[in-house]
C-alpha cells in the first residue's frame, strides 16, 4: 500500500482519514524486515522527498486557515487495543 497510487492526496482532510498504532505482544514473532524505515528515494511513482526545513514560512493568516484544518473536539477518543 505504500507506493499505491490511490491513495488521497497528502492535504485531504476528510472525516475518513485517520491513524492506527500498533502493539506487538510478541515482536520477536515479526519479521525484522517490518520495523526497517521506509525509504521513498527510488519508489517508482513517488519521486523525491520534499526538504520542508527549506519552505518559507507561510504568513500567520496563512497559518491560522492550516491550524484550522487540524482542530477537533478534545473529548475521550475511546481507545483500545484489540
Amino acid at each position: 500500500m505504500f507506493e499505491s497510487m490511490s491513495q488521497a492526496p497528502a492535504l485531504d482532510r476528510s472525516a475518513k482519514n485517520g491513524f492506527r498504532c500498533a502493539v506487538y505482544p510478541d515482536p520477536g514473532k515479526v519479521l525484522a524486515k517490518s520495523f526497517l524505515r521506509i525509504d521513498s528515494l527510488g519508489v517508482p511513482g513517488l519521486g523525491e522527498i520534499e526538504n520542508f526545513a527549506k519552505q518559507k514560512p507561510v504568513p500567520d493568516s496563512v497559518f491560522q486557515v492550516y491550524k484550522e484544518q487540524f482542530s477537533y473536539d478534545k473529548t475521550d477518543l475511546k481507545a483500545r487495543v484489540e
